[in-house]
C-alpha cells in the first residue's frame, strides 16, 4: 500500500475490534490484571450501555510511581527490589477506582474517519490510543499508533 492510499484508509479497516474494556467503578487492581493478561496498554472505560466515558492507559498507571519512593538501600535493581516495588504500588493504589485515574476528556474517532485523521488527532492530543465510537458514543474498537504504523509499513 503506498503512502497516498494509506492516508485515505478508513479507521474501520485498521482498528482493533473486541476491545478489552473496564468500568469506572472497577479497582485499579482489575485494570492492571486485564492489561497484563491481554497484553494491552490502554483500556477504554465504558458504562453499562458500552458508551465510552474515558480511557485508562499505562501512562496513567506509570504516573502512580511518582508518588512512591522506589529507591532501595541495597541490591540496586535486583528482582527482589522490583517485586517489592510492584507490591508497594499494588497495595497502595490498587484498591482505588478506575474513575480516579482515567482520562475523562478522551479523544474519540469515528469508524468512517481516515488514518490520517487519527494520526492528526494523536499528534494534537499527544496520545497513542483513540477509542472508535459511533454517533451515540458506543464503543466499536480502538486504534493505536501501532495500528497506524502497520498501515504505512504495508
Amino acid at each position: 500500500m503506498n503512502a497516498a492510499l494509506s492516508k485515505t484508509t478508513k479507521i474501520r479497516d485498521v482498528m482493533t475490534r473486541g476491545v478489552v474494556t473496564i468500568n469506572e467503578d472497577d479497582a485499579i487492581h482489575s485494570a492492571l490484571d486485564l492489561m497484563v493478561e491481554h497484553r494491552v496498554s490502554a483500556l477504554p472505560v465504558v458504562d453499562k450501555k458500552n458508551h465510552c466515558i474515558g480511557i485508562l492507559s499505562s501512562t496513567d498507571l506509570t504516573d502512580l510511581t511518582k508518588a512512591v519512593d522506589l529507591t532501595f538501600d541495597e541490591g540496586d535493581g535486583d528482582s527482589q527490589d522490583h517485586f517489592w516495588a510492584s507490591a508497594i504500588i499494588r497495595d497502595h493504589f490498587g484498591a482505588e477506582m478506575v474513575s480516579t485515574l482515567m482520562t475523562k476528556d478522551v479523544a474519540v474517532i469515528s469508524m468512517e474517519a481516515t488514518v490520517q485523521d487519527a494520526a492528526r488527532a494523536m499528534l494534537r492530543d499527544r496520545v497513542h490510543h483513540i477509542p472508535v465510537v459511533d454517533d451515540h458514543n458506543k464503543l466499536h474498537g480502538i486504534v493505536s499508533s501501532f495500528d497506524l504504523v502497520k498501515v504505512l509499513a504495508d
